[in-house]
């Protein structure tokens, strides 16, 4: 959402900007995934259409917001309305942005026409002029800037790969065998069924989502969507659903603090990958999860594992795109009543998923001790760590409290 503010600000205080790109925003998007953001680029919309200005201040925009939407919340508006005006984005960045939305929506417009030019509705002419487009879109070709190579100076590999940022695990024990997840990371979990995957994507998640400065993807095609967003609400708050049912109205106020409503769940069990690529353009997500991975559509193969092998290395050229992905996987029978699962468990899988990943964490159940404890594994590491990693944890077996009633998991140290 924040990249969306930074878009408005930069149409708020430059015509150009805006006359130029205005039409490569998905403003249904915008309508259906951040209404709060639809309206303030109506009213900036409405600004632009209807005032000769170059430039816009903060009070304008909530003037014509007012004007357009007189029953808005001030309490929900008033801040994004301040957000914007104080926001300082860097207009290189901001624009690149715009400049690739440009050339998608041109080369869009020469498919549709050459379906047109094929069916014998539409004249070759069309398709030159909209070639012309999409090279103007494009701009002219220079020499790579420099910094689109990786540095060579110690200290900013060092920095970058190692104690910059990333996203810290609510499991202590996480951030001591994997440390933080950064943009390129990619792994996976696996268990059985009903071993409690979800309600460790929702402990985590919820914790990661208090760090996030851009949204949190979560594609959901297995479990229902409002069962995932209650178990959210559970980890987030540490309570159960019986008393965030008794109590909505403050359940939600403090969900909204504690999470920056920074999770958004899509629920589409056919999800493909177009789909969850375009989500990732308007997002520019900060982490995305994928639960489960081996169900999403648009890809073939003669083989099951060499399908799951494209799936899963779609999903490593995902998080070096746009963030860290997590897959969520199941288990096959051979890890049943296993507490300690291995590589070797993974289900529809020889070597193909395994080797796509940087991490993979099994989640293993032994049915002779206590139902809530959890051995989880460390099955691959090939993630650099943090300050808090320990190495000899790197491989590490070690057991978990699964606290369902209130949807989180709990280290049993040691």
């Amino acid at each position: 959402m924040e990249l969306y503010l930074y878009v408005l600000k930069l149409f708020l205080v430059d015509k150009e900007l805006y006359v130029k790109y205005k039409d490569v925003i998905d403003v249904e998007f915008l309508k259906s995934n951040f209404p709060e953001v639809f309206r303030l680029y109506k009213a900036v919309d409405e600004l632009r259409k209807h005032g000769a200005k170059e430039e816009y201040a903060g009070a304008e925009l909530n003037a014509a917001l007012l004007t357009l939407y007189p029953n808005l919340t001030t309490e929900i508006y008033g801040p994004l309305v301040e957000q914007v005006s104080e926001a300082s984005p860097d207009k290189a960045t901001i624009l690149a942005y715009l400049q690739t939305l440009q050339q998608r929506v041109a080369a869009s417009k020469i498919a549709f026409a050459a379906l047109d030019v094929a069916e014998g509705k539409s004249s070759p002419e069309t398709l030159k002029v909209l070639a012309q487009a999409l090279v103007d879109a494009e701009g002219e070709v220079g020499p790579p800037p420099e910094d689109s190579f990786v540095s060579d100076d110690i200290d900013i590999l060092v920095e970058q790969a190692y104690t910059a940022g990333g996203l810290r695990w609510r499991l202590k024990s996480l951030n001591r065998a994997l440390g933080p997840l950064r943009k390129g990371d990619f792994g996976f979990i696996f268990a059985r069924p009903e071993t409690g995957k979800t309600t460790f994507l929702a402990s985590e998640v919820t914790y990661m989502a208090e760090q996030a400065e851009r949204p949190i993807l979560w594609i959901n095609n297995e479990e229902g969507g409002a069962k995932v967003g209650i178990r959210c609400y559970e980890a987030a708050l540490g309570a159960t659903f019986e008393q965030i049912h008794a109590h909505q109205a403050r359940a939600r106020e403090k969900y909204y603090a504690i999470t920056k409503r920074n999770i958004k769940i899509k629920d589409d069990a056919g999800i493909s990958r177009r789909g969850i690529e375009q989500l990732c353009r308007s997002l520019q997500p900060s982490l995305i999860i994928v639960d489960q991975l081996d169900k999403v559509n648009g890809f073939d193969g003669d083989r099951e594992d060499l399908r799951m092998g494209a799936i899963y290395q779609w999903a490593r050229e995902l998080a070096k795109a746009y963030a860290p992905v997590i897959g969520v996987s199941q288990s096959d029978g051979s890890g049943e009543g296993v507490k300690y699962l291995n590589m070797g468990n993974v289900a529809n899988a020889k070597t193909a998923k395994q080797a796509e990943a940087d991490w993979i964490l099994g989640i293993g159940l032994d049915f002779t001790e206590h139902p809530h404890i959890r051995g989880i594994t460390i099955c691959k590491n090939k993630l650099l760590g943090g300050e808090e990693s320990v190495p000899k944890m790197r491989h590490a077996k070690f057991d978990v409290l699964l606290e369902p009633e209130i949807g989180r998991y709990k280290d049993m140290g040691g």
